[in-house]
Order: C-alpha cells, then sequence, then structure tokens
C-alpha cells in the first residue's frame, strides 16, 4: 500500500460494543523497492471504522470515521512528512507519527489527546540485514461510549521490538487475548465526544504516504463484546 485505503465489511455489522483492530505489516524500504534511505519520508496508518463503503477518507468525502493509529495531531492527513528517518539494520523511527484517536468527517479531524512517543517500524530488507520479510505490527481497540468513544492504540515502542519478527501465530493471539499486545506499549484512555450517527458497520486500513510503501502480512478485526 502507498497512499491507498482498504476497506472490508465487518462479518458482524453493527453488531458490536468494543472490538479491536490490527494490521501486522512491514515498510518497503531500499532492499526491496529501489528507494533511498536517507532522509525524512514521513507516513501514517490509520485503523478504525466507518459507515459503508461509498466514501472516502481519502477524498475527504467520508460521513463518519472513528479509528486510531499512528497518526500524530500535526502530520499526515494534511500532508506535511512527520520526521520518519532511518535507523540500521531494518527500522524506521517516527517522531510525528504518534499513537492518537481521531474522529474524522469529511475534511474536519477531530484528534484526542496525542502521546508524545516515538513509533518503530519494520523495515524489510535494510542494507541487506533481513534476507527474509519481517513484520511489526499495529493494534487499536475502539470500545463505543455515549457519547465518548474510548481508544487504546498500541504501537511498537522500541528499536529492539521493530527488529523482532511478530510471526502470524503471534499476532493472532495478540489479537485474540484482549491484553497489551507482545511488542508493544499501550498509548490507552484516549476518548472523542461523538455525536455523529455513523453505524460503523465497515473496517478501514488508510496509509497516507506513498513511500516508502507498506506490505501487510496480515490483517485482522476481533469484537470483544
Amino acid at each position: 500500500m502507498g497512499r491507498e485505503e482498504l476497506l472490508r465489511p465487518l462479518p458482524f455489522g453493527t453488531d458490536w460494543l468494543s472490538l479491536r483492530i490490527g494490521i501486522r505489516y512491514s515498510v518497503n524500504d531500499s532492499a526491496r523497492s529501489n528507494y533511498p534511505v536517507a532522509g525524512n519520508y514521513g507516513y501514517c496508518t490509520y485503523l478504525g471504522v466507518q459507515q459503508g463503503s461509498d466514501t472516502s477518507f481519502l477524498a475527504n468525502t467520508v460521513t463518519d470515521w472513528i479509528g486510531g493509529g499512528n497518526i500524530g495531531n500535526n502530520a499526515a492527513p494534511n500532508g506535511q512528512l512527520n520526521s520518519y528517518t532511518v535507523g540500521s539494520p531494518g527500522y524506521y523511527t517516527m517522531a510525528g507519527g504518534r499513537p492518537n484517536g481521531l474522529w474524522k468527517t469529511g475534511s474536519t479531524y477531530t484528534f484526542a489527546t496525542e502521546s508524545s512517543v516515538l513509533v518503530y517500524v519494520t523495515g524489510s530488507g535494510e542494507n541487506g540485514g533481513y534476507g527474509p520479510q519481517y513484520f511489526c505490527a499495529s493494534y487499536v481497540d475502539i470500545t463505543k461510549g455515549s457519547p465518548n468513544y474510548t481508544f487504546n492504540v498500541y504501537y511498537c515502542n522500541s528499536a529492539a521490538n521493530a527488529q523482532t519478527n511478530i510471526t502470524e501465530a503471534t499476532f493472532l493471539a495478540n489479537m485474540e487475548s484482549g491484553a497489551t499486545p507482545s511488542q508493544t506499549a499501550a498509548a490507552s484512555g484516549k476518548t472523542i465526544a461523538y455525536t455523529g450517527q455513523g453505524l460503523f458497520d465497515t473496517l478501514s486500513i488508510v496509509v497516507t504516504k506513498c513511500w516508502p510503501s507498506t506490505e501487510i502480512g496480515s490483517l485482522a478485526i476481533v469484537r470483544y463484546t
């Protein structure tokens, strides 16, 4: 995925009170994409839900979108880069794409309180250091409220964790556990007073920058209640 959004209908439709969304992913750096590793390119990942698949997050036509991820108040989606720099071997550090929650309506963004931390992501093949594809993971828990929706955002919090491959089995176990997933830290307790009328029956994964591209190895959503 470059600057793209992926939509999938929820198997349980609107029948949920709390759920977890997770992606197991990697950034394709120079060894796989023939793209330079020097400099700041920036991107953010958004994990959320919206009503139906007829509207677009990136085109600013979405009626209501609720979610979170490595998004940051002042980075994407407003077009700014987010200090996304390379580490060796095999990871990137995001200074601006910080964990947060978000409600988006059209071109209007309502953020929760941003966590002032660094986010790390796996970079595949950096300097030939990794032959196979390595993956890290991000997760977002969403709990409906009236009106306050609560978001727990789990992010890769160290270079060591970014360089440790998350297997699909570990990823799925983390999805089902309900606890803080392994190799992540929690940016918890973020709330947004949601006053819209969205039915939220569609999973939405959004990537806001084209380079480096993001490769998703696994994608899952679990309804807790």
